[in-house]
């Protein structure tokens, strides 16, 4: 009895010691590859839908739908309105510096509505498009757009819209 009694209390000091919960082996993590996770390319930034440098007019936009085509498609109908912007943007900026230093024809109403007509005219056709396209997570097609024109380009069309050389001569200067 007295070995009952030693073995009984070594199981019970045993069992209080020990921890409830079922050992289990740690399994190793695997190291997975990083996929890049692609969203838009280098050339795009979304928080800018227009820019101009000294040599060009540049419109951006992206579009997402269930089609490929309908996403370029729309991506590229806002990427021109935006280059339009772009070419107003310059072309306004250059009407307000005229009228502020005398011309007073460039401060007129209508030479304004004209303005934003012949700009709102303007057959960007021939600009330089990039368009990437892609299918995201959720199935669905993104298209990214790039129209750019050359300044040169742009102004001469503008002339040939608005019928006043000297006004786009001193957007040129």
């Amino acid at each position: 009895m007295k070995y009952f009694v030693s073995i009984f209390l070594i199981a019970g000091l045993l069992y209080a010691c020990s921890t409830p919960e079922a050992v289990t082996e740690e399994e190793p993590v695997e190291e997975t590859e990083e996929v890049e996770e692609r969203t838009a390319p280098d050339w795009y930034d979304g928080t800018e839908t227009s820019t101009q440098d000294s040599l060009h007019f540049t419109g951006y936009a992206s579009a997402v739908a269930a089609d490929s085509i309908e996403a370029e498609e729309q991506s590229t109908e806002v990427a021109v309105q935006n280059l339009k912007f772009a070419i107003d943007k310059f072309a306004e900026e250059g009407r307000e510096e005229l009228a502020e230093s005398g011309s007073a024809q460039y401060g007129e109403t209508d030479f304004i509505i004209d303005l934003r007509n012949a700009v709102y005219r303007l057959d960007l056709s021939g600009a330089e498009t990039i368009v990437e396209k892609f299918r995201n997570d959720n199935d669905a097609h993104v298209a990214f757009t790039k129209l750019q024109i050359s300044i040169e380009d742009a102004l001469r069309q503008l002339s040939t819209e608005l019928g006043d050389d000297d006004f786009v001569d001193s957007l040129r200067l």
